[in-house]
């Protein structure tokens, strides 16, 4: 983002790739509304240090649902980094967040055990809705 003019090039070309592009940590740092309306992305990733004072800053929560409302106005989705409890969970889901990451699902996975993981999730899921 220190070169506002390669970066817009960089996602553009990306974008025609079909790639999709995702501005991460954001609400913090260098992540800026005006990247908003000047980058091609598909998707914000707010920052974990939001989520998780969530529960008991008022004003976390309200910066999560303004970025939740302005994602929705320009049709982007977003991922909540840093869920690491149900009442994260039960507060994103309540202000419509689309994605959800974070330790309340699990640690971090290599690929193999990434797979493992989701394997175990889908037949968990089909065993619970033949039963």
């Amino acid at each position: 983002m220190a070169d506002p003019k390669l970066t817009l090039e960089v996602f553009t070309q990306l974008k025609h790739l079909g790639v999709g592009v995702s501005i991460s940590d954001f609400g913090t740092g260098h992540s800026s509304l005006s990247w908003l309306r000047r980058l091609p992305i598909d998707e914000l990733k707010i920052d974990r240090s939001l989520i998780g004072s969530m529960p008991t800053d008022r004003c976390s929560s309200d910066i999560v649902q303004l970025i939740l409302n302005v994602a929705r106005e320009l049709k982007l989705k977003v991922v909540a980094q840093g869920i690491e409890g149900a009442i994260h969970l039960d507060r994103l889901k309540k202000l419509g967040c689309d994605f959800g990451q974070g330790y309340y699902f699990s640690q971090p996975l290599d690929v193999e055990r990434a797979e493992r993981f989701l394997q175990q999730s889908v037949r968990g899921r089909a065993n619970a809705a033949s039963n």
